[in-house]
């Protein structure tokens, strides 16, 4: 504002500038395979990396290889497919470290040294056995939907098959990873002895939440409340339950049937909010534990009931009072 009082106002447009402050991150399977013999140019394997980074400016990703990986191996800077320098024999070596470099194109406002950001990971390229062919699932990926949290021990959940090209196969199968707590067995169904080529597949089993766990109520503190207020909302309820969002809120809030007649007399809920029906009197009673029926909206609906201690808080109302109306005593001169 000037002198003359007048004043004016302008709209600011502030752009957010992208900056180079992310790290390419390398995803996906960091292990290839490549059969023994095979021809200079066969494709390994591809290596993925992402960047975070908002623009093209920052997070286009180039890919080298470092290390004696170079010697057998290309990689293509734009597409990051691995491809073989080099025929192979499994006889003289079975298993390859490469070491692969995923940069993005700008340099880092991260260490502030010219320099892109760049990760690296180390995958490894295993050459097969020619003379073997790999099991083969039927099935890309195989998925298990619904199987209840509470299912049997033993319950059958999927059946999986795999062939084998090789004349008189004998597979094995088992669970490799991911079996937290051994939750699944697999029947191995096989005479296999160990020394043949394997194959790996996923089973993707989702349980099924059921309503098996009640809500609670999770107004911790005691409520406090003045006395000689008219009646009121007194606080907002609030509570959760342990199972799945579909069995769980929204929650239904209602004071418990069976709470003694001076509670249902002096509280009730509208919705998720806990009221007073009366004007309270600290002199006559300090507090209420206040038991509250919670009910979430799962398919056959938990209940339980939580307690929630509203206390008194006092009013100066009362005039002092005095033990005697009068008082006496005797001086000695």
């Amino acid at each position: 504002m000037n002198v003359k009082g007048l004043k004016a106002e302008a709209v600011v447009l502030i752009k957010i500038l992208d900056e180079n402050d992310n790290i390419p991150e390398i995803t996906g399977n960091l292990n290839g395979v490549i059969l023994e013999h095979e021809p200079v140019g066969t494709f390994v394997m591809q290596v993925k990396a992402h960047d975070n980074d908002g623009t093209s400016a920052h997070n286009i990703v180039s890919y080298r290889l470092e290390g004696t990986a170079r010697q057998y191996f290309h990689i293509d800077s734009k597409t990051g497919n691995i491809t073989s320098l080099v025929e192979f024999d499994r006889e003289a070596k079975d298993i390859y470290p490469v070491t692969v470099v995923a940069e993005d194109n700008s340099p880092s406002v991260l260490f502030n040294n010219g320099k892109p950001n760049s990760a690296v990971k180390q995958l490894f390229i295993r050459v097969l056995d020619k003379r073997d062919h790999p099991p083969q699932f039927e099935e890309q990926y195989y998925e298990v939907n619904n199987i209840p949290e509470d299912a049997d021990t033993n319950t059958s959940v999927i059946k999986v098959k795999a062939t084998d090209l090789d004349k008189d196969p004998k597979i094995k199968y088992s669970i490799i990873e991911n079996n937290i707590g051994k939750a699944f067995k697999i029947d191995e169904d096989t005479d296999e002895n160990g020394k043949g080529r394997t194959a790996m597949e996923t089973v993707y089993i989702f349980v099924e939440d059921i309503n098996d766990n009640a809500p609670q109520l999770t107004n911790r503190m005691p409520v406090v409340w003045s006395e000689n207020r008219p009646s009121a909302m007194i606080t907002k309820l609030t509570a959760e339950d342990a199972d799945g969002e579909h069995n769980g809120p929204p929650f239904f809030y209602s004071v418990d049937p069976d709470a003694p007649t001076e509670i249902k007399n002096r509280f009730q809920t509208v919705g998720d909010e806990l009221y007073s029906l009366v004007e309270f009197d600290r002199e006559q009673q300090k507090q209420y534990l206040v038991p509250i029926l919670i009910r979430d909206s799962g398919h056959k609906p938990m209940s339980a009931v939580s307690k929630l201690l509203v206390v008194i808080g006092d009013k100066n109302d009362n005039e002092m009072q005095w033990a005697r109306a009068t008082f006496s005593s005797t001086i000695t001169m």
